[in-house]
């Protein structure tokens, strides 16, 4: 498990500040910051308040789990709509997502569209349904094979 002060690091990270930001928001000096980060000095109340008026995670930074009240605007989003599907629904939901992160990791250097390098399968089985909603928009070669697989007796 990370630290608190990884966890202070990795959000200043995320934030897109340097230390010095960081330290300026949170009414410390440089160095003290560098401590706090290097785990040589726990931060105090004060400082976890000032930092979380700067957009930091402090439930995150303290336990090393995210807090919801941090989440992008599309990230609200998405678990927004996530809560109002039915509960049959929601592997595949979660499917959908999890197929759409594994074919986006590593983008950088990746095959062309419609390589074996990021053409992606779902198989849903039983009852799923479907509602789309929205623009979608598809580059390269999208093939949906839908049906039931009958066992032989």
């Amino acid at each position: 498990m990370s630290t608190i002060g990884e966890r202070i690091k990795a959000e200043r990270k995320r934030l897109g500040l340097n230390q010095e930001a960081l330290a300026t928001a949170g009414g410390v000096q440089r160095r003290t910051q560098t401590n706090y980060e290097s785990d040589e000095r726990s931060p105090d109340a004060a400082y976890l308040i000032a930092i979380a008026a700067a957009g930091v995670d402090v439930l995150y930074v303290l336990t090393g789990q995210p807090g919801g009240a941090t989440l992008a605007h599309d990230e609200a989003q998405l678990l927004q709509h996530y809560r109002q599907i039915p509960a049959q629904l929601k592997p595949a939901a979660l499917g959908s997502v999890a197929a759409v992160a594994a074919a986006s990791a590593g983008t950088a250097g990746a095959a062309p569209p419609g390589t074996a390098a990021t053409q992606v399968q779902q198989n849903f089985k039983g009852d799923v349904g479907q509602s789309n909603t929205g623009d979608i928009t598809i580059t390269g070669n999208t093939d949906f094979t839908f049906g039931i697989n009958k066992q032989k007796k």
